[in-house]
């Protein structure tokens, strides 16, 4: 029976393969992987899974901004999840693409609705996978969580509690739930004999990783239940028995401890940051007016700035880019440039980070230190947005390698990828014709 099973933990880095030694058992050490694309950030790395192309083929470069960069001038947009339901991401092709071609029945269950639409833009036509997703009922808090599952074609069934319930997105029943949904898929395709792909997004580790120390009780509790969950899927369902099944194990970036937040303020005018510690409400410790009037929009109606999970971009009028350059440098962020001007990069970011941009980025990014989070403004309350509303002790999005390196495990895999380890894995199949649309 071929089976491929991909686990991905959101924000396990490799340091934290020490606290998977059930996980070792089976599978052996990790080998440490640098990612390759850039920003280091859920969306993008998810896309990049997906396709198997960086984003500067695909266009995902944040948490909420895609640039559609198979063309040469299209606006950066902001998204919704809704952005994603398209023939192809950007100009990269997705992997359930070939999965429906040759037979196989794909299952994407993720905690992240739109990591599973980024893993899967044909769920709502024939050839999709089965999508579950753990999401809140509208208008509802924690407790309101429930599991929405799309079938095969896009036939929506009604929505359900999960089980165990978890009461809100720190709770490890959202772990427990979510494996139970994997071992009912796994389940389901034993029964029928069918091949199959199980694609598994785990949200939970990244969570507690924000708001909490990684050297913290929740957090080492946290890996050992995955530890836990991880090795009863592998060994109950039988997936290292056989010649033909595949598993990967791995995360799709790490995380930084921070001593600064950084946000763009309501009016787009200026920068505010915070310290970490103390966390209480207070004044920002420092205001950063921008350089330059960037509240107008272009004529393909760009904002003219945006900040989006590690990342500041700026379109800018000709002779600007120098001075929002040295702005940046003046403040302590590193900065890449992407339309002409001398980049000066810092030495964790190798020549591969040029392969994750397009001009489409805009005229100059800047990226965070270090010790710095580029906070989205959702982190945010009051009705300026002006303090800090959660604890946040942890952020990725740059190139650091703290943010890049995560561990890889694999049975019948080799470490180059995702997407290439699914073509290898379909291979041996006859394709047949699909309706499938192709990436336009």
């Amino acid at each position: 029976m071929r089976t491929f099973v991909v686990v991905v933990v959101d924000q396990l880095m490799f340091d934290d393969a020490r606290h998977l030694s059930r996980v070792c058992e089976l599978l052996g050490n990790p080998v440490p992987v640098d990612v390759e694309y850039f920003p280091t950030l859920t969306e993008t790395a998810h896309a990049s899974i997906s396709t198997g192309t960086l984003p500067m083929r695909h266009g995902v470069i944040g948490d909420e901004t895609y640039v559609p960069s198979c063309a040469g001038d299209l606006e950066s947009v902001w998204v919704d999840d809704e952005v994603y339901v398209a023939d192809g991401i950007g100009s990269g092709r997705p992997l359930v693409h070939d999965l429906y071609a040759s037979g196989v029945q794909s299952f994407v269950i993720s905690g992240k609705p739109k990591v599973a639409l980024l893993l899967d833009p044909l769920y709502d036509r024939a050839g999709g996978s089965t999508r579950i997703t753990f999401e809140f009922e509208p208008d509802q808090n924690d407790k309101g969580l429930m599991v929405y599952e799309i079938g095969e074609g896009g036939q929506h069934r009604k929505p359900r509690p999960p089980y165990p319930r978890p009461s809100n997105r720190l709770d490890p029943n959202l772990d427990r739930a979510m494996f139970n949904e994997a071992n009912e898929a796994l389940a389901f395709q034993r029964k029928d004999d069918l091949p199959a792909f199980l694609f598994l997004g785990l949200s939970r580790l990244d969570t507690l990783g924000h708001e909490n120390h990684r050297s913290s009780s929740a957090f080492v509790e946290a890996l050992a239940l995955l530890d836990e969950l991880i090795f009863e899927l592998l060994a109950d369902h039988g997936l290292l028995d056989d010649d033909v099944s595949r598993v990967i194990i791995t995360g799709d970036h790490g995380c930084r401890n921070i001593q600064r937040l950084v946000a763009l303020s309501e009016d787009n005018r200026h920068l505010k940051a915070w310290a970490t510690e103390p966390w209480t409400p207070q004044a920002p410790l420092f205001s950063m007016p921008l350089p330059v009037d960037l509240l107008r929009q272009d004529s393909n109606s760009k904002p003219a700035v945006i900040l989006d999970g590690g990342t500041i971009r700026f379109w800018v009028q000709e002779g600007e880019e120098e001075k929002i350059v040295t702005w940046l440098r003046d403040r302590c962020f590193s900065f890449l440039d992407v339309a002409g001007v001398a980049a000066e990069l810092p030495s964790e970011i190798g020549p591969w980070t040029r392969a994750s941009v397009h001009a489409n980025w805009g005229d100059v990014v800047g990226i965070a230190s270090r010790d710095v989070a580029l906070c989205k403004r959702s982190w945010l309350f009051g009705g300026a947005h002006d303090f800090p509303s959660t604890r946040v002790v942890g952020e990725h999005g740059t190139a650091t390698m703290e943010d890049r390196r995560v561990p890889w495990w694999g049975h019948k895999t080799d470490h180059s990828g995702i997407a290439d380890a699914v073509k290898n894995f379909l291979a041996p199949r006859t394709r047949t014709s699909s309706s499938c649309p192709e990436p336009k």
